[in-house]
């Protein structure tokens, strides 16, 4: 290879040379824009629109057009400029793989500095070139076509061709780099994947270090700004909406002029992190390119400085994997940090064992780079630790705040449908055990490719504008944040998944994401049930959504229901709703407040109301009923006479599907005065009337809600929610111990079979409600062989003396 001879400067003729060998790329996209658009107008002209979608938007009399709106939402497009900048890469630095092609080209009188930037620049400008031509062409055609062209459709250009632009070149500078710096094209192949992959894999590392070191960290970016996927800036711009909204309208450009979109900073996020990755490529190439030893031309394994680069990141990526795996569980940040480090160790050595050369001596380096490594994590790990520099202590002043939304693992029983703890589980002890696995979801592929997860919370999510609950709620959250990280099984700690998102006045986002609390964060916590938004949602417990929530409206808990005494031994089934019962029994649910749901007294609580789901009512008999037990009964009679399971064998429904905790339960206090009316006025209330002494009972047994799981204070919510199953239904599943979360049979916890401890017991039996880790759960067996659970206070449980 030689210079041209006519030209003077070698510098100008490396950069021409460069540019007539990728002049097809840009040809080629100037040829694929015009075929679109060619394709675009043809349908419009014929169809009257494209894709099935008239697109032809007017802004009073003017006609807008389509084009920026269909490339932006077009994912051929990424690819095609992503490849076309791999491509581009490799025809000009494909030669660093022959040792002899590469002693020609530093021959020719240039620096190695200037041979780099010379070919990085030819092999970018005549894209960038040729996409500034279509740009211009495609508005020109806008106005053969009688589109305006405002100055919305002159941004909009302006922000594709820079984020097209953008693209291309940090896929041609990943490529081109990795290129340089190996010996042969395949291993240049595995280096370019893992630079490339690099923003995405750093912002889970981020966002994974900090959901589990940083206390109240949310394990997403939150942020409006796109540092993590700069390659897929063009197709996921989000116009100041953040993660996880895509485009996929073709009337943006419609909306830019009418005023209902704007342009924003995260729309250009994207390519200017592009551009700055680029940046920092080159300016690290035209370092280093000049110290290239020729001898690794040709050779697998010889790329010292990239090999180690690439070794470091490769590792980093594989141990993110337990990292994932690790981030919902109760494992301890040093058993964590551990099995991290182990990973990371195993992947670098093996990575290092590949490609690398002089493999005894490689093992050697690798051993005290790992301990340098590890040193560099712990650092990292520790700052992640202490709060981020002030990140888990913040909580924004309530007078800055315009709204806020919180999601609760524990609300109002009667605020939710599927967060009903009254009647979640045949013994009530699910409830018990928090779900807080994890605070929030988001899906494994779009966190891989976008660097990080969607932010949506797993729980009901409530919102208010109110400045008086946002107060409360600040409040609370700075008790939550100033206790910092507890131990799982300090004595004042407890399960509460809590998550809040703030939306500043100033448009800012603040967001937290707890799974524990401290006892007294906890009623805090429980307290934020009266806010106004949570209590709204009682209107649909009986209902099968808001659309239905009236008095009449159809409901799914209409078939029948039953009185239960408090100590659950007397019972009396109903088949029907008298008038008036579930007005009275909805309007004291309305009203009442998380002081009298969660922290009334024992002699408080009256009876229970059981509701059974609609959803059984074809698989009943006339005058039969379902308990929460899935056991049928004669309404009269109280016999047994069958289960809902062998009912449905011969259904198309799987009996799984249909869950007898679809029924509802609301413990009657003395604070629902509609209901204790209602059942005073038609004789109801003696149903409540509890017979049970310490002579019908075999032994009691107990322990605190931790003990009997067999788990830790932080495993567990700061609830309790009693519950009963008759003698049949334990002959009928023998191995219903088995199937509970709640498993006394397997657990520590002391018993008594004297009489008079036993009758305390059931003098001061709670229900439900919140239940501190001096409490005691309670597990009554009786003589029938029928089995039901209570709470009794740490005050009265002191008092037994039980050893």
């Amino acid at each position: 290879m030689t210079l041209k001879r006519s030209s003077r400067d070698p510098f100008a003729s490396m950069f021409w040379d460069s540019v007539e060998k990728v002049l097809f790329v840009p040809i080629l996209t100037l040829a694929i824009f015009l075929i679109h658009t060619v394709i675009s107008i043809t349908s419009l002209l014929v169809e009257g629109g494209v894709d099935g979608h008239q697109i032809y938007e007017k802004v009073g009399t003017v006609n807008v057009g389509f084009f920026w709106d269909r490339i932006i939402t077009a994912p051929i497009t990424s690819i095609l400029i992503f490849l076309g900048g791999v491509i581009a890469a490799i025809v000009l630095f494909s030669f660093t793989s022959s040792k002899k092609k590469c002693n020609v080209i530093f021959s020719l009188g240039l620096s190695r500095k200037n041979i780099f930037l010379a070919k990085y620049l030819g092999g970018i400008a005549p894209f960038a070139i040729a996409i500034i031509i279509s740009a211009l062409l495609e508005i020109f055609s806008n106005l053969i076509k009688g589109f305006t062209v405002g100055l919305p459709t002159i941004r909009l250009a302006l922000l594709v061709v820079i984020t097209m632009i953008a693209i291309y070149t940090l896929a041609f500078s990943t490529v081109a780099v990795a290129l340089a710096f190996s010996g042969n094209i395949v291993e240049a192949g595995v280096f370019s994947v893992i630079l490339g992959v690099f923003p995405n894999m750093f912002g889970l590392f981020f966002g994974i270090m900090r959901g589990i070191f940083t206390y109240g960290g949310v394990e997403v970016y939150e942020g409006k700004w796109n540092f993590f996927s700069p390659f897929l800036s063009l197709l996921f711009m989000r116009y100041g909406e953040g993660y996880g909204t895509v485009i996929g309208s073709s009337n943006f450009l419609y909306n830019l002029y009418t005023g209902a979109e704007k342009i924003t900073v995260y729309d250009w996020s994207g390519a200017l992190m592009a551009l700055l990755y680029s940046a920092v490529i080159l300016a690290i190439a035209l370092l280093a390119f000049p110290k290239r030893r020729n001898e690794i031309s040709g050779y697998f394994g010889r790329a010292r400085g990239l090999n180690e680069i690439c070794g470091a990141m490769a590792a980093l990526y594989l141990s993110l994997i337990p990292l994932y795996r690790l981030k919902d569980s109760r494992a301890s940040g040093i058993v964590i940090f551990f099995i991290f480090m182990i990973t990371f160790a195993f992947g670098y050595i093996v990575f290092r064992l590949i490609f690398g050369y002089k493999r005894k001596k490689v093992m050697v380096q690798s051993a005290k780079r790992i301990v340098a490594y590890t040193i560099a994590f712990a650092v990292i790990t520790g700052i992640f630790s202490t709060g981020l520099f002030g990140y888990s202590s913040y909580v924004p002043d309530a007078k800055n705040v315009a709204s806020v939304s919180i999601s609760l693992e524990l609300i109002n029983p009667y605020a939710s449908v599927e967060l009903d703890a009254v009647s979640d589980g045949d013994f009530g002890y699910t409830p018990m055990i928090s779900r807080t696995a994890s605070a929030y979801d988001n899906q494994t592929g779009d966190t891989f490719f976008l660097g990080t997860g969607y932010y949506s919370s797993i729980y009901p999510n409530f919102a208010t504008y109110d400045k008086e609950e946002i107060k409360k709620i600040v409040e609370a959250h700075k008790a939550l944040a100033k206790e910092g990280k507890l131990k799982p099984n300090d004595d004042n700690v407890c399960g509460y998944g809590f998550t809040i998102d703030y939306t500043m006045r100033d448009g800012r986002g603040v967001n937290r994401s707890y799974r524990t609390a401290s006892l007294e964060s906890a009623i805090k916590l429980l307290g934020l049930s009266d806010l106004s938004e949570i209590k709204s949602n009682v209107e649909t417990y009986f209902y099968n959504g808001p659309d239905f929530a009236d008095e009449n409206g159809p409901s799914d808990f209409y078939n029948s229901f039953c009185l239960y005494s408090k100590d659950f031994k007397s019972r009396k089934y109903f088949t029907e709703f008298p008038n008036g019962f579930i007005t009275a029994v909805r309007a004291d649910l309305r009203r009442l407040t998380a002081q009298q749901i969660f922290f009334h007294k024992p002699e408080d609580e009256l009876g229970v109301i059981s509701f059974a789901s609609a959803s059984t009512e074809n698989f009943l008999e006339i005058d039969e009923v379902l308990d929460d037990s899935g056991i049928i009964y004669n309404a009269d009679t109280h016999e047994v006479t069958g289960n809902i399971k062998d009912r449905m064998k011969n259904s198309a429904i799987d009996a799984d599907v249909i869950s007898t905790s679809w029924g509802k339960c609301v413990i009657v206090t003395k604070d629902m005065t509609n209901t204790v009316k209602f059942l005073t006025d038609n004789n109801l209330m003696q149903y409540f009337k509890s017979t049970a002494t310490a002579d019908d009972v075999k032994k009691v047994k107990f322990a605190t809600r931790a003990e009997s799981v067999g788990m830790k204070n932080a495993d567990m919510l700061p609830i309790f929610a009693s519950g009963y199953v008759t003698a049949e239904y334990v002959k009928e599943k023998k191995d219903f111990r088995e199937t509970q979360d709640h498993l006394f049979a397997q657990h520590g916890g002391n018993s008594t079979e004297d009489k008079t401890t036993i009758q305390t017991v059931l003098d001061n039996a709670l229900l439900y409600g919140y239940n501190g880790n001096d409490d005691r759960v309670v597990e009554v067996t009786y003589n029938d062989g029928s089995i039901a659970t209570y709470a009794i206070k740490a005050d009265v449980y002191n008092k037994l003396n039980i050893k």
